[in-house]
């Protein structure tokens, strides 16, 4: 059985905003009895913001360092997966384009535990435990929806950066990607929603 969850979002202009209810088919849906959703929260009045500020916001974020370079060495030469002395790995995620990275790796490499704990955002997670669920649910919605993943990502393979594509702000930091309107037949998921927590990017929706 499927279930329609209401998605509140704020659509940002400066100091104007916009509030809407949208019906997904996304990471919630299989949530029995989910009904409101996730709320991407309005910035203080006046907030305002373009992708440059918020980049250069992220920068000065506390959190956001990856630790002294002496802490972390890059694994398989990648920038963006750092391993410690333990052996942990850390995410480094300082865009959109990263999170859709991530999300791909941890999935293709079974890393259940890292795509929960350093991918999948906190607000969801919230999200599921106020309703009594845990978040390895959501989890499981993207091990079974990775095609339909993977098809969404081809349509926007650089991200934000990927011409022609749009990044909306819903204000609180969070944004959203689109498949582009000419690619979008036969997707089964379209929309890529993340949001900045203490000062990286997180995966908040798919749908």
């Amino acid at each position: 059985m499927k279930f329609a969850i209401a998605l509140t979002s704020a659509a940002v202009a400066g100091a104007c905003s916009e509030q809407r209810v949208v019906r997904s088919n996304d990471i919630l849906q299989d949530i029995p009895g989910a009904q409101g959703g996730i709320r991407a929260e309005e910035p203080p009045e006046g907030q305002g913001q373009d992708w440059e500020q918020l980049l250069a916001e992220y920068q000065s974020t506390p959190g956001s360092s990856v630790g002294d370079a002496e802490q972390y060495e890059q694994i398989d030469g990648s920038p963006l997966r750092l391993a410690a002395a333990d052996g942990s790995i850390r995410l480094v995620s300082k865009s959109p384009s990263h999170v859709m990275y991530h999300l791909t790796q941890t999935l293709a490499r079974g890393e259940d535990e890292l795509l929960v704990d350093q991918v999948l955002s906190d607000r969801t997670k919230r999200e599921y435990r106020v309703r009594g669920l845990d978040p390895i649910d959501a989890l499981e919605w993207l091990k079974a929806h990775r095609e339909d993943i993977g098809a969404l990502f081809a349509t926007i393979p650089m991200g934000e950066q990927t011409p022609g594509v749009f990044l909306e702000s819903l204000g609180d930091n969070a944004f959203r990607l689109r498949a582009p309107t000419a690619l979008r037949d036969g997707l089964v998921l379209r929309e890529f929603d993340v949001v900045v927590e203490q000062g990286s990017f997180r995966l908040l929706v798919i749908r």
